[in-house]
């Protein structure tokens, strides 16, 4: 049995329009619409621009009907971002809405900076591809019949044919030697489907591993036997999420937690992160300083005197009345709970919970959708308001 092949290399980003631009790799019929908005197209060019690694694409060796065609397995939000990029334009979202029919066959590509995919397109590059193979037929042509379809696409950043020819972006050619119906199958199912994502922590570490004694503050062990349930499971509590919230609450006050970051949480941890490890102080944080380290062995102690350090909550609701009051009072204002007061504690913490719940207004959507602002700030405010009451 021949063995499959793989090559490995890169080309020039003007050889990859090029490609793209004469139809030399194609993409195939179960790929997904295009996701990625503007912002991640400036972040792509800003990341060949400063030489930044940027993931090379799979292309794929397949033979149809007598012809040999290049599939794009994997890469494709890049490549249509380098193509918008180069014709400076962007397709509008109200003009190119997708069907239901494109929803429900939407594959889940892995080939993005971010989960945070807001916006879905019912657009791929092959729209440009029916106007021309050249630039300026392209443009033209949307010009004079598509004009109210696109917007420009500006950046800080020229990128001209000198920007392309002076940066690169790998690939891996994948041939197939049989069966290539189910190898390319198989594959794209590994890349997209099968895959493992790396989870919001694996992501984090890659921003602070290499930050001395970070990881002990941004992920204690102290917190790793505090979980909740989730479906047949349980998933440790988010740290970064509570510190991130409480560093900026301590700041800035109520109003402004993760304010214009609703949708884009994971982008404001990223943001509170690279505040803390740059001390920066200009940040909507609170300065770091290495007094909240040493601080832990005092949570460390509050957990275990309290019984908290193994608990399993029902829900993100619950283990946020327990858990911002608890960690904002010993972390940032250097407070220790009244032990002989536990059992009050607890009872108004119960009692609260139980409120945001069953609320007869709210409690439905609350319970639905934690993650609201509104609700999760109203989260903070409680849970502080109640320990603040039990303080030594």
């Amino acid at each position: 049995m021949s063995k499959n092949k793989v090559y490995y290399g890169e080309y020039t980003l003007k050889h990859w329009i090029d490609l793209i631009l004469s139809k030399n790799i194609v993409l195939p019929e179960y790929q997904r619409l295009f996701v990625w908005d503007k912002n991640k197209v400036a972040k792509l060019i800003d990341s060949f621009s400063k030489d930044c690694f940027v993931p090379p694409v799979t292309i794929g060796s397949y033979k149809k009907d007598g012809k040999q065609l290049n599939l794009i397995i994997d890469g494709q939000q890049r490549l249509t971002s380098l193509l918008l990029a180069y014709l400076s334009i962007y397709p509008k979202e109200d003009c190119f809405k997708p069907t239901s029919k494109d929803i429900d066959s939407f594959a889940d590509e892995n080939d993005d900076f971010s989960d945070d995919e807001t916006s879905i397109l019912g657009w791929t590059f092959n729209e440009l591809l029916k106007k021309g193979n050249k630039k300026e037929t392209i443009k033209n042509t949307i010009e004079n019949t598509e004009k109210e379809n696109y917007c420009d696409l500006d950046f800080d950043i020229t990128v001209d044919d000198e920007f392309l020819e002076n940066h690169y972006l790998g690939f891996c050619y994948l041939i197939p030697q049989e069966n290539q119906q189910q190898y390319f199958s198989s594959v794209f199912r590994d890349i997209n489907a099968e895959g493992k994502k790396l989870t919001a922590l694996e992501t984090r570490k890659s921003l602070y591993f290499l930050a001395d004694g970070f990881n002990d503050f941004f992920d204690p062990a102290c917190i790793h036997g505090i979980t909740i349930k989730k479906d047949d499971g349980v998933e440790r509590i988010d740290f970064v999420r509570y510190l991130a919230l409480l560093f900026q609450y301590n700041k800035n006050g109520y109003d402004s937690v993760a304010k214009n970051y609703g949708r884009k949480l994971e982008e404001y941890y990223e943001k509170f992160i690279d505040a803390m490890i740059n001390q920066n102080n200009d940040s909507d944080f609170t300065a770091y300083d290495d007094i909240y380290k040493n601080r832990l062995q005092t949570f460390d102690a509050e957990l275990k005197t309290f019984e908290l350090d193994k608990k399993v909550f029902p829900s993100i609701i619950d283990a946020d009345i327990y858990m911002f009051g608890l960690i904002y009072f010993i972390l940032l204002k250097n407070k220790q709970l009244d032990e002989t007061k536990k059992e009050n504690l607890f009872n108004d913490l119960n009692t609260k919970i139980n409120e945001l719940k069953e609320n007869p207004s709210t409690g439905y959507l609350h319970k639905k959708t934690p993650s609201a602002l509104k609700y999760l700030r109203q989260r903070i405010f409680e849970s502080i308001n109640i320990y603040g009451k039990y303080l030594k």
